[in-house]
């Protein structure tokens, strides 16, 4: 099973979380998640997450490795900033 489809059948069901995938380079995500990792310009640093207040999922393979949850979640903030940044970036090219 790719690691596309792992993040599908667990976004259904944790759609609230950022989901993370460690792989052998470092981390990586999808859709949503990956545009927002690049808007908080990520860099495999997890306490930036945490600082942020973002709900994330560490999976390795198909094992949840870890999971991060905080009391005022800013994670559907953080979604919107990534759309508006994608549609900036659109719109100016």
């Amino acid at each position: 099973m790719s690691a596309l489809n792992r993040y599908k059948i667990i976004k259904n069901k944790h759609n609230n979380y950022l989901l993370i995938f460690t792989t052998k380079k470092g981390y990586t995500s999808f859709g949503i998640d990956k545009l927002i990792l690049e808007t908080i310009n990520f860099k495999n640093n997890f306490k930036l997450i945490e600082k942020l207040g973002i709900d994330y999922i560490l999976i390795s393979n198909v094992e949840i490795i870890k999971k991060y949850n905080h009391t005022n979640s800013q994670y559907n903030r953080y979604c919107y900033l990534a759309a508006i940044k994608t549609i900036l970036k659109k719109i100016i090219g």
